[in-house]
């Protein structure tokens, strides 16, 4: 757990073999940045299916630090984070690290639909396996 928070570390391993849902100096190629545990878990079922781990953030002001130590292929990005913006997040991504895929996920619906004209978007409550199915093209590639 992190020092005071009460959540757990900074990019932390979610491995769809591993029956410590948390185990840590891991790198997989997608990076959760999400603040509930809950859909955090759903992405580790959804995408475990195919074999696919995550590192996760659950806070802004770490996603920065996560992405240019993990530097993953893939960054499913949540847009109501503590600390920092998605906005902020997806601009930096989009400036520092444009090759990297950034698959926004959003309850809200103004940012949903900005977000799918500029790239890829979900629309919480969303359809889990339409967001694996998008990560597995993209390992596909």
């Amino acid at each position: 757990m992190g020092k005071g928070t009460g959540s757990p570390q900074l990019a932390v391993h979610i491995s769809p073999q591993s029956t410590d849902f948390f185990a840590e100096n891991v790198t997989h190629e997608v990076l959760a940045i999400e603040d509930a545990f809950d859909i955090l878990k759903l992405y580790r079922t959804f995408l475990g299916m195919d074999g696919i781990g995550i590192n996760v953030c659950q806070n802004g002001a770490e996603a920065i630090e996560a992405i240019e130590r993990l530097k993953p292929k893939v960054v499913l990005l949540d847009m109501h984070l503590p600390s920092v913006k998605g906005e902020t997040i997806y601009e930096y991504l989009k400036d520092k690290h444009p090759g990297i895929v950034v698959l926004v996920v959003t309850a809200d619906e103004a940012l949903y639909k900005e977000y799918r004209e500029r790239g890829k978007a979900f629309l919480k409550p969303m359809d889990f396996g339409s967001v694996r199915q998008e990560v597995k093209e993209l390992f596909q590639r």
